[in-house]
């Protein structure tokens, strides 16, 4: 079967992310942000060859989006694309940092990858320069947001109208608030440069339904301070009680942690 795009998770939350994405011709990863074996593994499991990808976009340089970054670009000598900033932030964490082939990009200037063209946006992290990207396919548009604190209208304006968003539903209120956490953390995520909460995600949802997108899949969940039932329960209630009907306005999955979700087919 020939392919026009499709997309997946290898991994997401707070563990580890990584997204897959490919088109007749070009195959990237945004973030890899467990050991290169396990990436590996999870590509082999979707019958990717690791050695066909045509490079790597990093968001930020937290662990959770880096870890097996390095290994991964020099095993199989990939283009690693980010920010100056985030790569400066970034290398200290890095082994053989200096081995990596890096292509500096810029928030909110365009660049291409193959027949891909994406285009970076700044979204409001604890990061040096923190980014999501908005690609376009040639077959449809995907977007990536991912470890926000708040929707801003740089991200509304940046993702809207793409035909399959990625999207932060971090944590539950409740489950944060009254969980284990130590209080300065509990701040931090919970701060407009922290995470995206259920609830602020359904609303940002349902903004982009308004606006035309229609197949959203809920990303970077907390492992301990979410479930991906209840996030999924909470904003699907959010969009119903704002008259989106799952199934037919919408369709949403949430990211499975440690393994890849089901293709994403545009």
């Amino acid at each position: 079967m020939s392919i026009r795009a499709r997309a997946c998770t290898l991994v997401s939350g707070s563990s580890g992310n990584s997204i897959f994405i490919e088109n007749a011709d070009t195959r990237i990863l945004v973030d890899a942000g467990v050991s290169a074996k396990m990436l590996e593994m999870a590509m082999n499991g979707q019958g990717i060859d690791p050695a066909t990808l045509s490079g790597i976009l990093v968001t930020h340089e937290h662990s959770d989006h880096i870890s097996g970054l390095s290994v991964l670009a020099r095993r199989y000598k990939l283009p690693v694309f980010t920010t100056q900033k985030t790569f400066a932030a970034a290398k200290g964490r890095l082994g053989f940092a200096e081995k990596i082939d890096v292509r500096f990009i810029a928030p909110d200037v365009s660049f291409e990858i193959g027949s891909m063209a994406f285009r970076p946006f700044r979204t409001p992290h604890d990061a040096a320069e923190s980014m999501g990207f908005r690609i376009d396919t040639g077959y449809g548009v995907i977007s990536v947001a991912s470890d926000i604190g708040t929707w801003t209208e740089t991200i509304a304006e940046s993702v809207s109208g793409s035909n399959l968003v990625f999207i932060e539903a971090n944590y539950d209120p409740d489950m944060l608030w009254f969980g284990p956490y130590p209080w300065p953390l509990k701040k931090r995520i919970d701060s407009e440069h922290g995470h995206l909460s259920n609830g602020d995600c359904g609303t940002a949802i349902g903004r982009l339904i308004h606006e035309g997108s229609t197949r959203f899949v809920l990303i970077h969940l907390s492992k301990e301070n979410n479930r991906p039932d209840l996030a999924y329960n909470n904003i699907e209630a959010l969009l119903a009680a704002e008259g989106a009907r799952s199934g037919s306005d919408y369709t949403m999955l949430t990211a499975p942690r440690y393994t890849p979700s089901c293709w994403q087919l545009l």
